[in-house]
Formats: C-alpha cells, structure tokens, sequence
C-alpha cells in the first residue's frame, strides 16, 4: 500500500501484468478465463459459508436459513457446488484447447 494515497500499487501492477497477458488471447478465450474466475469465486463463497457455519455454529447472524441441521445444509448446496464444479472444469478445458 502506498502510504500517502492508500492505493495497492502492488494489486494495480499485478491486475496491469494480467490485463496485458489477456490482451493476447481472442475474445472467445478471455470469456472463458473470466467465467472460471467467477466461478472459482462463487464456489469460495460456498465453502466459506460451510467453514463459518462449521467452526461458528451459534454465531448471530441477521437473516435465518430454513437448515436445521449440518447434513441438511450440505445436501441443499451440493447442487450448486457440483454444478459450479462442473463450470469450472469445464472452463478449464475449454480454455487449455483454446490456447492450444
């Protein structure tokens, strides 16, 4: 961080560096890198939602999901976290034969 603007020059470089790598590929490409990344983000979210309810199980928490039990809660998301599985390998693949 720079300490007089408070800007993360380092994340700014880095994002630069990334943006100049994809600058490279077609469009057709980068749609399927950027749904990747969007998926493995969703997919964090997921299991970050798992873990805090695990590890933090009578956390006060705003809103109220009709689960009352931990085999519940892994049943009603393991619809999405197979189905982004699936995105994201299928991303995968399609971005590894795109390059190739």
């Amino acid at each position: 961080w720079n300490g007089h603007t408070g800007a993360p020059y380092v994340a700014i470089a880095f994002a630069l560096f990334v943006i100049c790598c994809l600058i490279a590929l077609d469009f057709d490409a980068i749609v399927v890198i950027t749904n990747l990344f969007s998926c493995l983000s969703a997919l964090l979210e997921l299991l970050a939602f798992l873990k805090l309810r695990m590890v933090e199980p009578h956390l006060s928490r705003p809103f109220k999901i009709p689960v009352e039990n931990i085999s519940a809660l892994v049943a009603w998301l393991l619809f999405p976290f197979l189905l982004g599985m699936f995105i994201v390998l299928s991303s995968l693949l399609a971005s590894l034969l795109s390059v190739i």
